[in-house]
């Protein structure tokens, strides 16, 4: 706090220099006891006051670093109107699910940098969240107005598009999106969710496919691809093939698991696919739907105890 600089800077890089003002200090102490060796004391007590002054100091900004959302709370009282530090609170109160205080927090940021590209974007998805489209089109719209190269924005003002039915629209977003990130795993899965909407099929499955391509990780776009085999083909050997490719990546994940074992139910392989609801059954004991599905193999399988028993278990 004794040198203040002009700019934003990491507090980090002030560490060397804090450096050569505790050496001063240090070189300082010993030059003033060596000159005046008879105030000695006074010495030592002013010195022992001005430690104590920045000990405490430190250790104020030491609390200050303890969480994200302490330390850019503390830089509101340093820059008041800086538009990065609010951007900043307001994002980790939505990690922290405090929309209302998000919300206030971008549109400070956005009132003292009206060209905020990401505080746009960010105050546009919560809008998407709170189903109040229009108002999260005009705020991405204006991110990408900003910022045309922004491939993030491109692709969630894409999603709120589709959820306009403006689904022309919705699709030069995401092929805007994919032109400035071609591998943009997730933005393909959006895109396969259009076309599910439009009923083109065959480009949602391609889709979702290119979404794994990229990213074998990608649960939500496996989870679509079976249930679309699955509901919409009612094509058994896709789904066992695809759940066994999405194991490989997410061999524990229990959607991928639970579809699995339902297709093996539909084929009869009754005890493969009992083995595997126990299996998610033991990872996730508390989901009613698992013991459901379980009670509909064992009633097809002709052991109506057992039904009864897991039908049991789910309504409780």
């Amino acid at each position: 706090g004794i040198i203040k600089v002009g700019f934003v800077i990491a507090e980090r890089i002030l560490y060397v220099s804090s450096i050569g003002f505790s050496l001063l200090c240090a070189i300082g102490m010993c030059n003033l006891l060596n000159k005046f060796a008879k105030q000695k004391i006074f010495i030592y007590f002013t010195f022992g006051i001005f430690l104590i002054f920045h000990s405490m100091k430190t250790y104020q900004r030491a609390m200050e670093w303890t969480s994200e959302y302490k330390l850019f709370y503390s830089a509101l009282k340093v820059v008041p109107n800086n538009a990065k530090v609010y951007y900043n609170i307001a994002r980790i109160s939505s990690e922290l699910k405090d929309v209302e205080k998000s919300m206030k927090f971008y549109q400070k940021a956005i009132q003292l940098h009206p060209r905020y590209e990401s505080a746009h974007m960010n105050i546009g998805n919560l809008y998407r969240e709170l189903h109040q489209y229009q108002k999260a089109k005009y705020h991405l719209k204006t991110a990408v107005e900003i910022l045309e190269a922004f491939p993030t924005a491109w692709m969630n003002l894409g999603i709120v598009q589709a959820q306009l039915k403006e689904h022309k629209e919705s699709e030069k977003s995401y092929f805007k999106a994919l032109s400035y990130r071609k591998n943009y795993a997730n933005c393909f899965y959006n895109l396969g969710n259009l076309y599910i909407d439009t009923k083109n099929f065959t480009a949602a499955i391609a889709a979702w496919k290119r979404a794994i391509s990229i990213n074998p990780n990608h649960i939500k776009a496996w989870s679509n691809i079976l249930a679309f085999y699955d509901n919409q083909l009612n094509n058994h050997e896709e789904v066992l093939k695809y759940s066994s490719l999405a194991l490989n990546y997410l061999p524990n994940n229990t959607n991928i698991l639970f579809s699995r074992a339902n297709t093996m139910g539909k084929l009869e392989r009754y005890e493969e696919a009992e083995e595997i609801f126990k299996q998610i059954i033991t990872a996730e004991p508390k989901k009613s739907i698992f013991y459901a599905n379980l009670g509909v193999l064992y009633h097809r399988w002709g052991k109506k105890e057992l039904a009864k028993k897991n039908y049991e278990i789910a309504l409780s």
